[in-house]
C-alpha cells in the first residue's frame, strides 16, 4: 500500500514529463502501426487534403497537453482523461486512413488480401452502420427494395424538418462517410440498370478528395460504365491506349475485352481478356474477383469459338465463388455456368443440378433475385424443349410477383410475360384481364418506360401469325390507343427525350431513335422507307463513328428487314381454298390483304394439351409470291452486312443475325448458296429455336422449307448433267 502512495505521489510531483512521456510513446505506436499498415503511402496518406487537418490536429492537441501538465493547471484525472480522449482521436485518425472503396494498385495485386475465412468476398468496413447495412442489401440482392434511401430528398418531397435535418447532417458528415456513401449509391444504381445515374453518382466525386490508388479504382468503374452505355471512345479515353498500359490489373483488361467487343474486333477482344485471366492467374486477388474475370473470360472465349474452354473456366468460376455470401456473384457466374452448357451439349439433368446449386445459394429472394433465376429457369426449359415447365414458370413467376411491384415494375413485367406467352404460342385468357386499355393509366409511366411497354405489345400484334389478336379485346382497344398515341405525342416526345439525352449515353440515344423508327413505321406504313430512309443511315454512320460497330449492323439490317415488312412487299394470291374462306386471285400490299382478312379471320383455339394456342396463318403460305417493293435497297447493303457477319467470329449477335440474312437472301433471289451458309452457322451454334421469338422461329422454318426446295431442284440438276 505504501509502495502505490508513493508512486502515486511521484506521477504527481513529475506529471508533465509523464504525461509528455506517455503522450509521446503513442505518438510513435502510431507511427509503428500506420508505418506497418500503409508502409510508403504513410505520408501521402497523413498529407492528403482528407486528412491533413485532422492530422495537424494531432500535434497541436498534444502540445496543449504538455503545456497543461507543465502549467500543472489541471488535477491529474483530468488530464490523464484528456489524454486518453487524444489518444482515442489518434487512433481513430490512423484507422480512418483506410480508402473508401476496394482499391487494386500494384501493391493489393502482388500480396493476399485478408479476408474472412468464411467470406469469399473482403468485407469494406463503412465508416457508417448505416452505409454498411444498406451494403449488404446490395449483396443479398435487395438493391431494388432499397434505392430510395440514395434518393436525392427536398423540400417538396419530405417535410422541411427533414430536409433541414438531413442538410445539417450533410454539413458534419465526414468526407470519408460522403465517399463511401456516393460510391455505395453508384453501385445501387448499376445494379437497377441506372446506368446514366451511376455514371453521374461517379462524376460528380472529387477527385482532391480520393488517394491516387483510389482515382485509378474510380477512373475503371467510370470507364465499364461508360462502355455498358455505348461510349466506348471515352471509355478508351479513362483508360488510355492498349497498346502502352502497363497495368496489373485484370479488369483494366476486362474493360477494355468490352470495349472492343462493342467495335466488333473480337480478336482484339479476345486477346485482352487473355491478359486479363492471365494476370488474375498471376495475382493474389481474392477469389470473389479472380471468378468475376474468370466469368467475363469465359464470354470471349465464346466470341472466338472456343466454347469448350469457356464452360472449363465458368467451372473454375463456380468453385472460388460458390461459398461466398455475394448474392450478385454468385447468380451471375451460377446462370451463365448451368445456360451455357445446356448450350453446349450437356445432360438436362446435369445443366440442372447446376442451376439448382446457384438456387440453393440465393438465401434471400428479392425481387430482383426472384426475376433472374426465374428467367435463368425458363432459358433452361426452353433448351431442352420442356413447353410444360416454361408456361408454368411465366404464369406463376407472374402470379408470385405481381403485387410485390409498383405501377413503373408491373407494366414492365406484363409486357415482358405477354411477350413470353405469345413466343411460346401459350393461352393467356387468365393474363388477359391484367391488360389495361387506359392511356391516362401508362401516362403514369416515364416516357422511356410506356415507349417500351407499347413496343412490346405492338411488336406482337404486328406479327402476322398474331394479327387476329387485333379483333380480340382487350387487345383490339389497345392496339388501337397505342396507334393513336404514336399518331399525337410519341415523336415529340421522343425528340424531348434525345434533347435531354447526355451524349455518352449513347446506346438509350441509339435506342431512342429505333423507337422513333418503330413509330414512324406504324404512322408512315407504305411511305416510310422513301420517308425515313436517312434516319436509318444516318444513324448506321453515327453509330459506326461512335465505333459501336454491332450496332450499326444492326441498323443496316433493321432498314432492310423493313422493305420486307407488311407495309413494303406486294403478294399475289391465286385462287386459294383456306378453309374458312375462299381467296380468289388478289393482288396488292400484304399490309392491305391482312386488314381484308383480318375481318374474316378465325378466332385462336387452345389446344387439347390446355397449354396451347393455335393461331392460323392466313397469311403467309410457302407458294404465294412474296415482292419487295423496295429490293434495290437490299441489294445495295446486303454485301455489307454479309462482310461484316464474317469479321465478327462467333459473337452472340450473329445467332440472330444469320436467320435474319437468309431471309432476306431469300427474298431477293440468287442467293440460296448463302442463306444456306447463313442457316448452317444458326444450326452450329446450338441454339433452340425455342428462345426466340415466334416470329423467328417461324421465319426459320419457311427458310428451311425454301432451302429444301431448292436443295432437291439443285440434286435434279446435277443428275440430269
Amino acid at each position: 500500500m505504501g509502495d502505490a502512495i508513493t508512486f502515486a505521489s511521484f506521477i504527481l510531483d513529475n506529471q508533465d514529463q509523464a504525461v509528455t512521456a506517455a503522450i509521446v510513446a503513442c505518438f510513435v505506436v502510431a507511427v509503428m502501426i500506420t508505418t506497418y499498415q500503409y508502409k510508403a503511402r504513410m505520408i501521402k496518406y497523413v498529407s492528403h487534403p482528407r486528412n491533413a487537418l485532422w492530422f495537424a490536429l494531432i500535434p497541436l492537441f498534444a502540445a496543449g497537453l504538455i503545456l497543461l501538465a507543465h502549467q500543472k493547471w489541471l488535477p491529474l484525472p483530468a488530464l490523464l482523461l484528456i489524454t486518453a480522449i487524444w489518444l482515442l482521436y489518434l487512433i481513430e485518425c490512423v484507422f480512418s486512413l483506410r480508402p473508401v472503396c476496394l482499391v487494386r494498385d500494384e501493391e493489393t495485386l502482388q500480396r493476399p488480401l485478408k479476408t474472412n475465412k468464411n467470406e469469399k468476398r473482403p468485407h469494406h468496413s463503412y465508416r457508417s452502420r448505416t452505409l454498411q447495412k444498406y451494403k449488404s442489401y446490395l449483396d443479398e440482392g435487395s438493391a431494388a427494395e432499397h434505392i430510395e434511401f440514395f434518393q436525392e430528398s427536398n423540400s417538396n418531397s419530405t417535410s422541411h424538418w427533414k430536409y433541414f435535418k438531413a442538410r445539417v447532417q450533410n454539413i458534419f458528415t465526414d468526407a470519408d462517410v460522403k465517399l463511401e456513401y456516393q460510391f455505395l449509391k453508384a453501385a445501387y444504381q448499376y445494379t437497377v440498370s441506372d446506368l446514366d445515374g451511376a455514371y453521374k453518382t461517379l462524376q460528380a466525386i472529387d477527385k482532391h478528395l480520393l488517394y491516387p490508388e483510389e482515382i485509378e479504382t474510380l477512373d475503371i468503374e467510370r470507364a465499364e460504365i461508360l462502355s455498358v452505355l455505348g461510349d466506348v471512345n471515352a471509355a478508351k479515353e479513362i483508360l488510355g491506349d492498349p497498346d502502352h498500359n502497363l497495368s496489373k490489373d485484370p479488369e483494366v483488361w476486362i474493360a477494355y475485352a468490352f470495349i472492343f467487343e462493342g467495335q466488333g474486333d473480337i480478336d482484339r477482344a479476345f486477346k485482352c481478356a487473355q491478359k486479363g485471366c492471365a494476370l488474375a492467374d498471376l495475382s493474389n486477388l481474392p477469389d470473389w474477383m479472380k471468378a468475376r474475370v474468370y466469368n467475363n473470360y469465359a464470354r470471349f472465349a465464346i466470341d472466338a469459338g472456343n466454347d469448350k474452354e469457356a464452360i472449363q473456366y465458368l467451372d473454375i468460376a463456380w468453385q472460388k465463388i460458390r461459398n461466398s455470401q455475394d448474392t450478385e456473384v454468385l447468380k451471375t457466374i451460377g446462370a451463365n455456368r448451368a445456360i451455357r452448357k445446356a448450350i453446349g451439349g450437356y445432360s438436362k439433368e446435369e445443366c440442372f443440378k447446376d442451376f439448382d446449386e446457384c438456387k440453393a445459394k440465393i438465401s434471400t429472394h428479392s425481387i430482383i433475385n426472384t426475376i433472374d433465376l426465374e428467367n435463368c429457369e425458363i432459358t433452361l426449359t426452353r433448351q431442352f424443349g420442356d413447353d410444360s415447365r416454361t408456361y408454368e414458370l411465366i404464369k406463376d413467376g407472374y402470379e408470385e410477383l405481381k403485387d410485390q411491384l409498383n405501377i413503373h415494375q408491373l407494366e414492365a413485367f406484363k409486357a415482358s410475360t405477354f411477350r413470353m406467352l405469345m413466343n411460346g404460342c401459350y393461352r393467356h385468357d387468365w393474363f388477359d384481364p391484367e391488360i389495361s386499355a387506359d392511356l391516362v393509366h401508362y401516362m403514369k409511366l416515364t416516357v422511356m418506360e410506356r415507349l417500351n411497354v407499347f413496343k412490346e405489345y405492338m411488336g406482337i400484334m404486328s406479327q402476322n401469325n398474331f394479327l387476329t389478336l387485333r379483333g380480340i379485346e382487350p387487345f383490339k382497344s389497345l392496339y388501337k390507343m397505342i396507334v393513336s398515341y404514336y399518331k399525337t405525342s410519341a415523336i415529340g416526345e421522343i425528340n424531348e427525350e434525345l434533347a435531354k439525352t447526355e451524349s455518352y449515353c449513347t446506346y438509350k440515344r441509339n435506342n431512342l431513335v429505333r423507337l422513333k423508327l418503330g413509330v414512324l413505321r406504324i404512322i408512315e406504313g407504305s411511305e416510310h422507307i422513301d420517308k425515313s430512309k436517312d434516319i436509318y443511315l444516318a444513324q448506321y454512320k453515327s453509330l459506326n463513328d461512335a465505333g459501336l460497330k454491332i450496332e450499326a449492323i444492326n441498323m443496316l439490317i433493321m432498314l432492310m428487314d423493313e422493305c420486307t415488312s407488311a407495309y413494303n412487299v406486294r403478294v399475289t394470291f391465286y385462287p386459294l381454298d383456306l378453309g374458312f374462306i375462299l381467296i380468289p386471285q388478289w393482288s396488292g400490299s400484304l399490309s392491305d390483304f391482312q386488314d381484308m382478312m383480318l375481318l374474316t379471320a378465325p378466332k385462336p383455339k387452345i389446344l387439347d394439351d390446355n397449354i396451347h394456342v393455335n393461331y392460323q396463318n392466313y397469311i403467309v403460305e410457302p407458294n404465294v409470291p412474296i415482292t419487295p417493293t423496295h429490293e434495290d435497297v437490299i441489294r445495295k447493303y446486303i454485301g455489307t452486312a454479309l462482310e461484316e457477319f464474317d469479321e465478327l467470329k462467333d459473337h452472340p449477335f450473329k445467332a440472330d443475325m444469320s436467320v435474319e440474312l437468309a431471309q432476306l437472301l431469300i427474298r431477293i433471289g440468287g442467293h440460296d448458296d448463302e442463306a444456306q451458309r447463313m442457316i448452317d452457322y444458326f444450326e452450329k451454334t446450338h441454339l433452340s429455336p425455342n428462345q426466340f421469338s415466334a416470329w423467328f422461329r417461324l421465319d426459320y422454318l419457311m427458310i428451311k422449307k425454301d432451302l429444301e426446295q431448292w436443295q432437291a431442284q439443285k440434286r435434279g440438276s446435277n443428275k440430269e448433267m
